[in-house]
């Protein structure tokens, strides 16, 4: 399995992860089932929970299910345009930095943990990794001067 690959198998994931969040927090799921015990509930009861009037959750499906559309789209091309590369680098960079705010507020300010969020959380991470290094393979490949992000 590619790198490509690996990145529409971890969003297929992060799909999931969101989903159950999203149907929960929209009253579908009865319960949430936390590893770390009532943490999932207290994040998903804080003001946190939504951003923008959407459950949180939902943005992070949306999230999720933009980047396997087009992580799928690039799957299937020989050779994906760059810009493809690009705007997957773009969502994973700001996926990181959106769940890293939201992983500090759970830490710093809620005090409680979400096993399901830090599995995006930790997702995102491995997303942003895999796509910053395609990104520095293409300028590698590209026999253009070799820097960390070819813009």
């Amino acid at each position: 399995m590619g790198r490509e690959e690996l990145s529409a198998l971890l969003a297929a994931v992060g799909v999931l992860d969101a989903l159950y969040l999203t149907l929960y927090k929209l009253g579908w799921v009865g319960s949430v089932v936390c590893v770390t015990g009532e943490g999932c509930a207290i994040v998903q009861s804080s003001p946190y929970a939504e951003f923008l009037g959407l459950p949180t959750a939902l943005w992070g499906l949306l999230f999720y299910g933009l980047f396997l559309v087009l992580a799928l789209i690039r799957v299937e091309q020989e050779h994906p345009p760059r810009w493809l590369n690009r705007l997957l680098w773009g969502l994973a960079l700001w996926g990181l930095l959106f769940s890293t705010y939201l992983t500090g507020v759970e830490v710093f300010v809620l005090r409680a943990i979400c096993t399901w969020c830090v599995v995006s959380w930790i997702i995102v991470i491995l997303l942003f990794g895999l796509e910053t290094l395609g990104i520095r393979r293409g300028a590698d490949q590209g026999g253009g001067p070799k820097r960390a992000v070819a813009f």
